[in-house]
């Protein structure tokens, strides 16, 4: 397949390696014999490559060798070969998304993966195979609460050994082995969270003005609320998601301990 100018379309679009050494070799005259004496490639592997009879391209400096014989562009075979060598399935989709350039102007697809990298088209047909998630390494988290009645005690821990609970859950390793769990309930909390969701914390993740947070209280009361420091840290700010409940201060020596949610699982019900 040649341009108008009778050089061969290396277009991945349109030809294939073999089809371009042999026409490329019809339009300069050269015979199988003559195209073997230059590249020392033997005539039946030659007519091999011709004829598509490989399954894999072949090795890069068979690929210089005929480069050179056949006066074509340095690369032009290597790029192709390496090309070929993406999964086919693949391919499709690469020429798919250089098909649908952002101004409706189509573009060759790249015949590497360095040239797809670099054109963004790696990366697209990526995300495009790959779907829209992910997995994630899990751990296994103790869920220490149980329903409590009162406000603010949202949660209670029940005096629960460290790492130690009556219900475990799988949630998104959170590098921290002293991470725990707590069901949500009540609504202070919504519209983030909702009852009956579990919230992940985790003891080493730094606290930030503004975090949600479980609080543990110096009486063993516990609550879920987001936190503020104030005046230099001797008050503690606790501040319902939900404007219905009120926010209150509590002295900084009354709290025990303040951790982050990190993490929170939700039961999915069809609508």
């Amino acid at each position: 397949m040649s341009s108008p100018g009778g050089q061969p379309d290396h277009s991945p679009h349109l030809a294939r390696i073999g089809t371009i050494v042999r026409e490329r070799r019809h339009a300069i005259g050269l015979s199988l014999s003559a195209l073997s004496r230059q590249t020392d490639i033997s005539k039946a592997y030659l007519s091999v490559i011709e004829n598509h009879h490989s399954p894999n391209p072949p090795g890069l400096e068979i690929l210089r060798s005929l480069e050179q014989a056949l006066l074509l562009p340095p690369d032009s075979l290597v790029t192709l070969a390496q090309f070929q060598k993406i999964p086919k399935s693949f391919q499709a989709v690469l020429r798919q998304l250089a098909n649908i350039a952002p101004d409706n102007q189509t573009e060759p697809a790249p015949r590497s993966l360095d040239a797809a990298y670099l054109s963004g088209l790696l990366q697209r047909a990526i995300d495009l195979s790959a779907g829209n998630v992910n997995a994630v390494r899990t751990s296994r988290v103790p869920v220490i609460n149980k329903v409590a009645a009162g406000y603010p005690s949202d949660f209670t821990d029940l005096a629960y050994p460290r790492g130690i609970a009556d219900d475990y859950i799988a949630a998104p390793d959170t590098g921290d082995p002293d991470a725990f769990a707590a069901r949500v309930f009540g609504d202070s909390m919504q519209p983030k969270y909702l009852p009956g969701d579990i919230v992940v914390f985790s003891p080493v993740a730094a606290v930030r003005t503004g975090d949600d947070c479980f609080v543990r209280f110096d009486d063993g009361s516990t609550t879920f609320k987001r936190v503020h420091l104030l005046e230099d840290q001797q008050l503690v700010r606790l501040v319902p998601r939900n404007p219905l409940y009120p926010t209150v201060d509590h002295p900084a020596e009354r709290v025990a301990g303040v951790y982050r949610a990190v993490y929170s699982v939700r039961t999915i019900e069809n609508d």
